[in-house]
């Protein structure tokens, strides 16, 4: 029998009940149940607790929630080392008794990724350290900017909520990064892809390099997200569209393609609102194409090189025009014996990126949610962005028949968004509404 007296610590939420028996409201943790089991389980980001006895249903209208919430399950970056969070008290009352609901006091603090206290954190400006307030009514909430020194790292911190009256309760975020208690099958399968920075382009001595791979920008991805691991799949696409537009068929595990840059961005919208109906995706969160910022930043994987897997791609390396094979100090090199198989094949037949990423290099092309600029914005940047206002999308990863050239990390190309063809797929990003919100906007469907 698990322990009723269990400590709670939920990583995405607050702690909510479903008690279908007598609660004592002077403890937030104790009940009396007579015996019947509580049963503990992740669902839709909180963890969840619902009692139940021999052939009886907990009340699904009685719902008691305690302690804090950092909405979203994120912060957000304002610049120069400030953001902004916002709490929300769950304070124990549903409409039919609201005298369970007590004020409480919550702590916030910020912390480095190993749990210790960060020194110098700013909040609202002028208190230092960790800041508490009040919340005297259920679902109050507060918005809070805090600072944090220069000295220190943005991308491995962790913020706390924590209340004073059962220090049991509370919620941490780190890196946006959150755990999905379900997932409907077939769906995409997820890498977390941490918050960081990297050079965006091809330097300008990369042989055979584009214009539009440049200027060289420095770019700074401010928050954890997940990012297929796979191109999309036709199994995938058939299980939340239906139908299966693609031109090679015959293997579920293919890539989906003949995809419009709309259909792309339709399945992302309708893969979201299934997920959220079934409390399988935690609030806030969506669905989308990843930008080309997020796209490079995740084939990358922490390299440098004109590829993800070094400065060359040989024949076999990959699904591409093997006649062809790159190197970063040479250019293009010719291969007679090189291989071109001439159509997609499976997901996931070659090998991966040092983040666990196949098929960035070849197989078929991947939209990109941005819409096409001919150049990147040089300098220093934070998840930028392309309008996708005009006719034309970024398209990234080169396809199956193009040169090892046309496959490198850093190579783009403008494609019409109506455009469908057997050498053009994509791959989703998980991320939180507002990291880069104006792309979240053109989700269809959300």
């Amino acid at each position: 029998m698990t322990d009723p007296h269990r400590s709670l610590v939920p990583h995405a939420g607050p702690a909510v009940f479903a008690p279908a028996f007598r609660f004592r409201p002077s403890d937030f943790l104790r009940i009396s149940a007579f015996g019947f089991r509580i049963s503990p389980c992740l669902y839709a980001g909180l963890a969840v607790f619902a009692l139940a006895g021999p052939g009886v249903a907990p009340a699904a209208s009685f719902r008691l929630e305690l302690g804090p919430e950092i909405k979203d399950n994120v912060w957000e970056p304002l610049g120069n080392g400030t953001f902004q969070a916002t709490v929300i008290a769950h304070l124990g009352s549903s409409g039919r008794s609201p005298s369970l609901a007590r004020p409480d006091q919550y702590r916030l603090e910020v912390l480095h990724g190993d749990g210790t206290s960060m020194a110098g954190v700013q909040w609202d400006g002028v208190e230092p350290g960790s800041f508490t307030r009040v919340f005297g009514n259920h679902l109050e909430t507060a918005t809070f900017t805090f600072h944090i020194p220069a000295t220190e790292d943005p991308t491995n911190m962790i913020l706390r909520a924590t209340s004073l009256l059962a220090p049991e309760l509370r919620h941490e975020v780190n890196q946006g990064v959150v755990a999905l208690p379900c997932r409907f099958a077939p769906a995409p399968v997820l890498a977390d892809i941490p918050a960081g920075a990297f050079v965006m382009g091809s330097p300008s001595w990369e042989p055979e390099r584009a214009a539009w791979e440049g200027p060289q920008t420095l770019v700074t991805i401010s928050h954890g997200f997940k990012i297929g691991r796979f191109e999309v799949t036709q199994g995938q696409w058939q299980a939340v569209m239906t139908n299966n537009p693609s031109y090679d068929t015959g293997d579920s595990n293919l890539p989906v393609e003949q995809v419009t840059w709309a259909d792309a961005t339709n399945y992302c919208g309708r893969l979201t609102l299934r997920e959220r109906q079934s409390g399988c995706l935690p609030t806030g969160w969506v669905y989308r194409l990843p930008t080309e910022a997020e796209w490079e930043y995740a084939c990358r994987a922490g390299s440098t090189n004109a590829f993800a897997y070094g400065p060359a791609l040989r024949s076999g390396m990959a699904n591409f025009d093997g006649h062809y094979e790159y190197n970063s100090s040479l250019g293009t090199i010719s291969d007679p014996t090189g291989v071109c198989v001439g159509e997609t094949v499976p997901v996931g037949q070659y090998a991966p990126n040092a983040w666990g990423l196949y098929d960035t290099h070849g197989n078929t092309w991947e939209w990109c949610l941005d819409g096409w600029s001919y150049n990147l914005p040089g300098g220093s940047v934070t998840n930028p962005v392309s309008s996708a206002s005009g006719a034309q999308r970024a398209i990234r990863g080169g396809g199956l028949y193009n040169e090892g050239r046309e496959c490198r990390s850093a190579y783009r190309l403008p494609c019409s968004a109506d455009y469908a063809s057997q050498e053009v797929g994509f791959r989703v990003v998980l991320a939180p509404v507002w990291l880069n919100a104006r792309a979240a906007k053109t989700n269809s469907g959300i």
